[in-house]
């Protein structure tokens, strides 16, 4: 596996269609550019109007909205025609059931209660003997229930009718259906309650809509699976992307239960490590999704100068210095916030089991401390009662781990996360506000032990839940070399509240970007700080008044000067750090439209669509810097076979490493660099080299302004094993 490049899948309801039959166009233009496998969203039948796929709703089923089986088989046969394979997105934690009707097994939970076939298979509270579903705006709202006469036929074969409250149907069970809408409701399998109860079983993180279920249980493993078994015998996909194991019940043993079902196809996990956490060993997996590899490639272009008056600024604008033990109290504090709302109902239900719980859970630094590197952490932490709770039962175990990744994930990485300041590139998942750069040493270390341990493990930059772009993150990060310039920014900015410091990094650095992106984005941003809007209680009134402040600050000529002084450095960053991804250790993968600047924000505003066509053009015209460094590097990979070496040099600015007959080297602070007049300074290169972004060819000791005289970025080839780069 050379390359990955991730599509995102829509049916046509869902707005800007992209299905199987929209992959299979671009095929050539991702041949061409060097991908080797095509890295699919979830293709599993979902709502009709999901813009993600993991919403899924029947996985014994493809997506019709996006082609269904054949057409899956289709794209398929025309991948493996090109030498292509493809890597499938697959979603064992949780099914939607947000719209109950369209996922029959759980359509047959809410018919028959307890006495249904499927119900274990999801993760239910059956304590008040019904399913409790948050619903209702009021309790009051259940009385506006009726009648929807339809020609649905339940699981007995029998004709029913439904009940329908807010265009939502219900089932009616067999035999219950005599009297008025509200009469037959009260006898069903299930109970409409306020939404802000939350559910009556355990969900993804705080979705109401997205049930978890009980992998754990071998049936419900084979049934879930069974179509992705059909795939793998039928030999139409390549390897396997696992969504969110950190919510199963048991992910190791499900790793194994997955790995007996694929034979010997690469599995990647999308695993969130702590900052210090290693991936565990022990699993059955080539790695991670890349999130580890992402904070590495970012870290290391935060100039560590910039550490001390960017904290001066965070703190006189909002307060907060949002370092050290300043961030370990903030998660402190948003992990008890979280326990106390979002996640209540599955806090009490954990400790309806094992008492008292929450204040061992806000002091873990991990998603889940049950892998083996990590299991010697909890013990120290938990008192007396759960220690013993946890040692004896199974059950409470397997709910503590999952309470606590949804924990962690909700305050941390949806809380915390937007609202420290000091510097917002650092902010992606499984990062830490409070850790500044990484100096080339742990950098260079960081390569190497990948390459040991897990040598195919995907890297990335950008997924379709970063919290920001590439692109953008990359000209956050050059505000580490120029907090002068940030400093006068947030001067005339002319702030309206202390959120206004973090929004104006992010304006920074998508400047260009349509207002309309902007204000959509400091919304959902606003509201997942949770300080005064949210999503559950926004205030318009606030939210507005933010959008009136952007639209004053986009019209600023001091604070558009500073975004334009961003430009070059960040572009330099941007593909100083492509480069580094692309031929490090490591089975780097490309989010769609990447290979090309993208001043892309946090989901859905990543979804947006791909111009292929006009990407293909620039790929064969060469006009597009950053798409040409992406295509080079990847067809360059072939003679990167080999081990992992550091290039060792006295100047800051320069990062290198060697890998079998390539030499990869970037710059690491160019605002800095240009700035005190450029390269001085030489590199030994042993043999004649030439560079394939320039068609350069050097030798012995050479001067580093001559190497990087055209760009920031040399990628270079033993003269005896050079190619045509395309």
């Amino acid at each position: 596996m050379v390359a990955t490049y991730r599509i995102q899948l829509r049916g046509p309801k869902s707005g800007e269609k992209f299905t199987f039959e929209d992959a299979q166009d671009i095929l050539p233009y991702l041949e061409e550019l060097g991908i080797t496998h095509l890295y699919c969203s979830p293709i599993f039948q979902a709502a009709p109007e999901s813009s993600h796929g993991y919403d899924v709703t029947d996985p014994t089923k493809i997506n019709t909205e996006l082609g269904g089986f054949e057409g899956f088989r289709k794209l398929s046969e025309a991948c493996h025609e090109r030498g292509l394979g493809i890597v499938l997105d697959i979603v064992p934690n949780h099914l939607g059931v947000g719209q109950p009707e369209l996922n029959p097994w759980w359509w047959d939970v809410l018919t028959h209660g307890r006495e249904s076939r499927f119900a274990h298979y999801f993760d239910i509270d059956w304590s008040s003997d019904s399913v409790r579903l948050p619903v209702l705006g009021s309790a009051e709202d259940v009385e506006n229930i009726a009648f929807d006469g339809g020609d649905r036929v339940d699981s007995d074969g029998e004709d029913a009718r439904a009940l329908i409250l807010f265009g939502n149907r219900y089932p009616i069970a067999p035999g219950t259906g005599g009297g008025s809408p509200l009469d037959v409701y009260r006898r069903q399998n299930y109970e409409l309650r306020p939404w802000r109860e939350g559910p009556g079983y355990r969900r993804f993180f705080s979705v109401n809509e997205l049930a978890g279920i009980r992998q754990e249980d071998p049936e419900v493993f084979e049934h879930s699976h069974r179509l992705l078994s059909q795939l793998v015998k039928d030999e139409l996909i390549d390897a396997v992307r696992v969504d969110h194991p950190d919510g199963l019940c048991d992910p190791q043993g499900y790793f194994q239960q997955l790995r007996e079902l694929v034979g010997d196809m690469p599995i990647f996990i999308e695993k969130i490590l702590g900052p210090e956490e290693p991936l565990d060993e022990t699993l059955p997996i080539q790695g991670t999704t890349g999130y580890d590899a992402l904070h590495e490639f970012d870290a290391v272009f935060v100039h560590p100068d910039g550490a001390e008056p960017l904290s001066l600024l965070a703190e006189r604008w909002t307060g907060n210095r949002w370092d050290g033990v300043a961030v370990e109290n903030a998660e402190r504090e948003a992990k008890h916030e979280i326990m106390d709302t979002e996640l209540a109902p599955e806090v009490r239900r954990l400790e309806e089991q094992a008492g008292s719980v929450r204040s061992t859970i806000a002091a873990l630094n991990v998603y889940r401390a049950d892998y083996a590197p990590v299991r010697n952490v909890l013990p120290r932490l938990a008192g007396p009662e759960l220690a013993a709770s946890l040692s004896t039962s199974p059950e409470v175990r397997a709910r503590f781990a999952q309470v606590c990744g949804a924990v962690m994930a909700k305050s941390v990485e949806d809380t915390v996360f937007y609202r420290a300041s000091r510097l917002v590139s650092l902010q992606e998942v499984g990062g830490d506000p409070a850790r500044w750069g990484m100096e080339p040493a742990e950098f260079h270390l960081r390569q190497s032990t990948r390459e040991r341990t897990w040598p195919t493990a995907m890297t990335a930059l950008s997924t379709h839940d970063t919290k920001r772009g590439e692109d953008v993150r990359a000209r956050i990060i050059t505000l580490s070399e120029m907090p002068e310039a940030f400093a006068r920014a947030c001067e005339h900015a002319d702030y309206v509240d202390e959120s206004c410091h973090f929004l104006l990094q992010n304006l920074l650095g998508a400047w260009g970007a349509s207002a309309e992106r902007l204000k959509g984005y400091a919304t959902k941003a606003l509201r997942e700080a949770k300080l005064k809007t949210t999503w559950t209680d926004p205030n318009v009134d606030f939210e507005n008044s933010i959008h009136e402040w952007i639209d004053r600050v986009l019209e600023n000529p001091e604070v558009d000067a500073i975004a334009h002084a961003l430009d070059i450095p960040g572009r330099s960053v941007s593909h100083s750090r492509k480069l580094l991804q692309l031929m490090a250790p490591g089975s780097p993968d490309v989010y769609q439209g990447t290979e090309r600047w993208r001043d892309d924000l946090v989901d859905p505003d990543n979804r947006r669509p791909v111009n292929y066509a006009h990407n293909g053009q620039a790929l064969r015209d060469g006009s597009d810097d950053k798409l040409r460094i992406v295509a080079t590097a990847l067809h360059s990979r072939s003679l990167a076979q080999g081990p992992y070496q550091p290039i060792l040099h006295p100047s800051p600015h320069l990062l290198g490493f060697r890998r079998g007959h390539t030499i990869t080297l970037v710059t690491r602070f160019p605002a800095t660099l240009h700035a005190s007049g450029g390269w001085s300074g030489t590199i030994d290169l042993p043999g004649t080299w030439t560079d394939q972004l320039s068609d350069r060819t050097f030798s012995g000791e050479t001067e580093l302004s001559e190497i990087f005289r055209e760009r920031d970025q040399a990628l270079l080839t033993e003269m005896d094993y050079g190619h045509e780069h395309r």
